[in-house]
């Protein structure tokens, strides 16, 4: 009998999960429970600390207008997120006795004009779920509150308080007692940290959006890794101990080309050469109500438990799996280094987990780390002005500029947002240095630019 190659790797795993289920039965059996100790280890137990917690949670960076008119982005927002998340709870819980009132953008650009903190988010919060992870001692009022979710924070004089979302600006009708931010602006001004300018203000474009005026971006030259291309085997054993929560004896092996498998039971971990590892378990979810807090909970401790990684981390993206069958949330992180964001070139993200409720289906992960002892050193970038973007661009993509004016205004008003990034290549580009970039969001989609001279590096429909 003949066999390809494939179908002799399908009939040795499928040899191997049966021979790791009749292991499991008798390790089951020695160890009365034991599958559910594990199940309660890996899924329930809250594994990151509030501090952790605070940190993947943070703002991306914090707008600070002062009130002589000028304008600050801060992207190391700990201390602020911090002192006042407290207080944050409580108008979220409170949201229940005051509501929230809809604004139109005119009047919350308005806002923006005055002195002032907004606390800006990677990616749509929604409020019960922050609660409910960073700990709440008002459980009755919790129940009551409006759920909804938010990607601003915005803070005023006087209380003031508005959010922002996909919905629109909402102005809270209560006020926000405690959080000072008059002494905190006049503690930035000392700092005399970088100042920006907003595109609406000086071009008359249509959006909020800040560049940094006359500076330079402090950028680390740092080399980043494939984290799993020299590890030992003891260093791969202690990986599939880990994830597939069981002693090694009772773990099947697969080497193949390019990928090393772990099996136990219904539970796999593949190893790949590119740096990846793949975590699955073949187990159907419950059949229940989908909730979104246990999902995230799970999914965050699942991570913080079995790679350790707390500090840099932030959530990018959230997407609801919507099946015949169950119900769950795809939860994509990525990392920080410097306080600016990483994005890995090839993929979506760093990280991808897939939870159902305290269930976790499958969690990927591109395992990069900083080399070691590199020689790190700081290198001053001075980022090229909006009209050399918007020429470069044209000139890149072979666009005539039949009307500079209006051509340049057109471009601007199609730009939601500017970020300084590092991008990374699990490809080896950049010479497997993180590359220093300008991440431009635009109605089509995400440019990716040199900041020394506007070349554009890729580009993200």
């Amino acid at each position: 009998m003949n066999l390809s190659k494939n179908a002799w790797s399908n009939l040795v795993i499928c040899i191997l999960l049966a021979s790791a289920v009749f292991l499991a039965a008798r390790l089951w059996l020695d160890f009365p429970g034991s599958e559910k100790k594990i199940q309660a280890d890996v899924e329930s137990d809250k594994v990151l600390s509030e501090d952790s917690l605070l940190k993947i949670f943070r703002p991306e960076h914090l707008l600070v207008r002062t009130e002589d008119g000028k304008s600050y982005m801060l992207r190391d927002s700990n201390d602020f997120f911090a002192e006042n998340i407290e207080k944050i709870k409580d108008i979220f819980l409170d949201l229940s006795g005051k509501g929230l009132e809809q604004i139109n953008e005119e009047l919350y650009i308005q806002l923006l004009s005055a002195p002032s903190v907004t606390m800006c988010f990677d990616t749509q919060i929604n409020t019960r779920a922050l609660v409910n992870l960073l700990g709440s001692q008002k459980r009755s009022d919790l129940e009551k509150s409006i759920p909804f979710e938010f990607s601003e924070v915005y803070l005023g004089q006087n209380g003031l308080l508005c959010i922002k979302n996909k919905q629109g600006y909402f102005l809270f009708k209560g006020k926000a007692k405690g959080i000072d931010i008059d002494d905190y602006i006049k503690n930035v001004k000392k700092q005399n940290p970088p100042e920006y300018y907003c595109l609406r203000e000086k071009y008359g474009s249509k959006n909020n959006v800040y560049y940094p005026k006359d500076y330079y971006i402090c950028s680390e030259k740092i080399k980043y890794v494939n984290g799993l291309e020299n590890l030992t085997r003891k260093y791969k054993l202690n990986f599939a101990e880990r994830f597939l929560k069981s002693d090694i004896n009772y773990i099947g092996e697969i080497q193949e080309q390019d990928v090393l498998t772990y099996v136990y039971g219904l539970r796999s971990l593949k190893l790949r050469d590119d740096g990846s590892l793949f975590y699955t378990n073949g187990q159907d979810p419950k059949e229940e109500r989908p909730n979104f807090y246990k999902s995230l909970e799970a999914a965050l401790n699942f991570i913080g438990e079995l790679t350790g990684i707390e500090d840099d981390l932030y959530i990018s993206k959230i997407e609801e799996i919507d099946s015949q069958a169950h119900k769950g949330f795809k939860i994509y992180c990525n990392f920080r280094q410097d306080s600016f964001p990483i994005i890995l070139k090839e993929e979506a993200s760093y990280i991808e987990v897939e939870a159902y409720n305290d269930f976790i289906k499958s969690y990927r992960q591109f395992y990069r780390r900083p080399y070691e002892n590199p020689g790190y050193y700081m290198e001053k970038i001075h980022p090229v002005s909006p009209e050399k973007i918007f020429e470069s661009y044209m000139s890149q993509k072979n666009i005539d500029i039949k009307n500079y004016a209006e051509d340049f205004l057109a471009f601007l008003n199609s730009v939601k947002s500017i970020r300084p990034v590092y991008l990374d290549s699990k490809e080896g580009e950049f010479n497997g240095f993180l590359k220093p970039a300008l991440e431009i969001v635009t109605d089509g989609g995400k440019i990716y630019m040199d900041p020394k001279n506007a070349n554009i590096i890729m580009e993200v429909k």
